[in-house]
C-alpha cells in the first residue's frame, strides 16, 4: 500500500528519527505520494458517511431545515454520490501541488469546474434543481480520470487493486441506497445503515493494520478486524 511505502521511506521525519534527518527536505514526488496515500485513509474514512448520510438523507434535510426543502433531498443525494469521487480525486490534485505543477492543477481544476458549469446550465431546463447535484457527479467523473492520467504520467502511479475494488464496492453501494429512496425511504434507511457499520467495521480494520492503532481505538479496531476476517472465512 502507498500509506506503508511512505511510513516507511527515511525521508519521512518521526518520532525516532534525529532532529537533523527530520530537517532534511522532502523530496516533491515523495511529497506527492505521501498526499495519494492520505487520500486512500481518507476514503476509508468517508466511505461509512457518505452511505449513512445517502441513507438518512430526509431526515438530515428535515433536521437541518424545513418541509419546504424536501426537493434538496434528491440534490443532496447526488451530491453525496459526487463526494465519493471528490474524496479519491482531490488528493490527486493536490499532489500536483505537492510537485510544483501548478499550472497543470488549475487547468484540471478549471476543466471540472467548467464540466460543472455546463451541466447545470443544460439539465437546469429540465432538471430543475436537481441539475446541481447531477452535474456535481458529473464535474469528478470528468475530473477523476483527469487528475488521474496526469498523476499516472508524472509520478508512475496507480492504484492498487485493493483500492479499485474498495472504490467499486462503495460506489455500487452508493447507488443502490440512493436508488432505493425512490421506492421508500425507509428500506433505504435499512439497507444504507447495515452497508455504513459494514465498512465501518471494514475501514477500522484495514487502519488498524495500516495505522498500528492503540489505546480504546486500538482495541475497537482489533475487535473489528476479528469480525472482518471470521465474515471472510464464512463460505
Amino acid at each position: 500500500m502507498l500509506q506503508a511505502a511512505a511510513a516507511s521511506c527515511p525521508i519521512f521525519p518521526d518520532s525516532g528519527t534525529p532532529r537533523a534527518a527530520r530537517n532534511l527536505p522532502i523530496l516533491p514526488g515523495v511529497r506527492a505520494m505521501r498526499t495519494i496515500a492520505a487520500g486512500v485513509a481518507g476514503l476509508l474514512l468517508a466511505g461509512p458517511v457518505v452511505i449513512a448520510l445517502l441513507a438518512l438523507a430526509p431526515w438530515v434535510i428535515w433536521l437541518l431545515y424545513t418541509a419546504e426543502f424536501t426537493p434538496a433531498v434528491e440534490v443532496l443525494r447526488w451530491q453525496l454520490l459526487g463526494d465519493i469521487l471528490k474524496v479519491l480525486s482531490w488528493p490527486l490534485g493536490f499532489a500536483l501541488l505537492a510537485m510544483g505543477a501548478g499550472k497543470t492543477f488549475v487547468f484540471t481544476e478549471t476543466a471540472g469546474i467548467g464540466v460543472f458549469v455546463i451541466g447545470v446550465a443544460i439539465g437546469l431546463a429540465s432538471l430543475g434543481i436537481i441539475a446541481t447535484g447531477v452535474a456535481f457527479v458529473a464535474m469528478y467523473a470528468v475530473y477523476l480520470p483527469l487528475v488521474f492520467v496526469v498523476a499516472r504520467r508524472r509520478l508512475n502511479f496507480a492504484w492498487t487493486a485493493g483500492v479499485i475494488r474498495q472504490v467499486l464496492v462503495l460506489c455500487t453501494a452508493g447507488v443502490l441506497v440512493a436508488g432505493l429512496g425512490h421506492i421508500s425511504d425507509i428500506a433505504s434507511a435499512g439497507l444504507g445503515l447495515f452497508l455504513a457499520t459494514a465498512f465501518s467495521i471494514h475501514a477500522l480494520a484495514r487502519l488498524g493494520t495500516v495505522a498500528e492503532l492503540t489505546g480504546p481505538i486500538g482495541k475497537l479496531s482489533a475487535l473489528s478486524r476479528k469480525v472482518f476476517e471470521r465474515f471472510r472465512a464464512v463460505p
